[in-house]
């Protein structure tokens, strides 16, 4: 069986054996300038010869954006094996897309303008710039996909055709890096998470439960610990001064806590925080939060938590490590006890996100 076309038709046409035999010339109902010479190989072989040329006549259409997701997934889920979250957060991009367009819509009805429409709306809705970045790279893969495996023509990616400056280059003026806190209905899930490794898990729960920056959290020591009255300190200056202790929440009590950054595979702390801040957006777009985050806003959940149970300003600063230590006064042990209550009713918060 041969494909090939003819300067006096628009279609494609198909000879089978003898083309002395007549009947074994038959032209498709495919217009050459919507299907591709491979494209009209592969549904002949898909239907196997006798069926198709029984149904010559029948009109045959492109695969639906949903049809075409499916294979998309298999290829995602064999290219990042390893991380279920990642894996999940890519398609949560371009299913976005594909429930803004129909699931059943044909591939081949998407062109350029209704990919633009779609990251337009996302600027408009406040989404971070950086995000309807991720969407257009994870939309043009899914039909970079679709091209490879003959499901559009070739070189009719329309995702590659979408105008220079429709996402305004991200700068420090709007990329909207307000640092919210993130709400406890999408951190804590991702806490509980088993595709990610425990230590990055652990890493992330020691923030949210302490305010601490991201290297200290990475960096505690045994002297930055005390077992006995179940307190935790943190050098947060240049000259490693002490700040006021901090209750221990009950949950990492008994977690390995100490020297964190030496259980991740990466050498330098620089290192760590970049790879684990890009998988801790991953895991919360997973979950459905898609908003710009970065260590910082757990630091400013921590703070949220304390405000909402109540902890007086002052000692919130006092832990926070907003006022002059030289000028900070010790905690009374009510204080401590006030404190710890607080910190303890840190997971109870969900569902009263402002």
């Amino acid at each position: 069986m041969r494909v090939y076309k003819r300067p006096d038709s628009k279609y494609w046409w198909i000879r089978d054996g003898d083309t002395r035999i007549p009947g074994n010339r038959k032209a498709t109902p495919f217009l050459r300038s919507q299907y591709t010479k491979t494209q009209v190989q592969s549904i002949i072989y898909e239907n196997g010869m006798k069926t198709f040329l029984k149904a010559l006549g029948a009109e045959v259409k492109y695969k639906t954006l949903r049809q075409v997701k499916v294979q998309y997934d298999k290829e995602i889920n064999s290219l990042h094996a390893n991380s279920s979250s990642h894996c999940k957060a890519i398609k949560t991009y371009v299913n976005g897309f594909i429930d803004f367009v129909g699931k059943d819509e044909s591939i081949a009805e998407i062109t350029t303008k209704t990919i633009e429409a779609y990251l337009v709306k996302r600027i408009k809705d406040g989404i971070a710039l950086s995000t309807v970045q991720k969407d257009k790279t994870y939309i043009n893969q899914y039909f970079e996909m679709a091209e490879s495996s003959n499901y559009i023509e070739k070189n009719k990616n329309p995702a590659k055709r979408i105008r220079k400056g429709l996402i305004p280059k991200i700068t420090r003026s709007n990329q909207n890096r307000i640092n919210d806190p993130i709400p406890d209905k999408f951190f804590f899930p991702i806490l509980e998470d088993n595709s990610i490794a425990q230590y990055e898990r652990l890493f992330w729960k020691i923030m949210r439960y302490t305010g601490f920056d991201p290297g200290n959290a990475l960096t505690l020591e045994n002297h930055n610990i005390n077992i006995q009255e179940k307190l935790i300190y943190c050098e947060r200056d240049k000259n490693k001064n002490p700040t006021s202790p901090i209750p221990i929440h009950s949950s990492l009590i008994h977690e390995d806590i100490i020297n964190l950054k030496e259980q991740f595979p990466q050498k330098t702390i620089k290192a760590i925080l970049r790879y684990s801040l890009k998988n801790m957006r991953s895991a919360l777009v997973s979950v459905g939060y898609d908003k710009y985050v970065n260590f910082k806003c757990i630091r400013h959940s921590f703070n949220q938590s304390l405000v909402r149970e109540g902890v007086e300003d002052t000692m919130r600063m006092k832990v926070m490590g907003q006022t002059n230590i030289k000028s900070q006064q010790t905690y009374t042990r009510s204080d401590q006890e006030s404190l710890r209550s607080a910190i303890e009713n840190i997971a109870n918060e969900i569902g009263r996100d402002i």
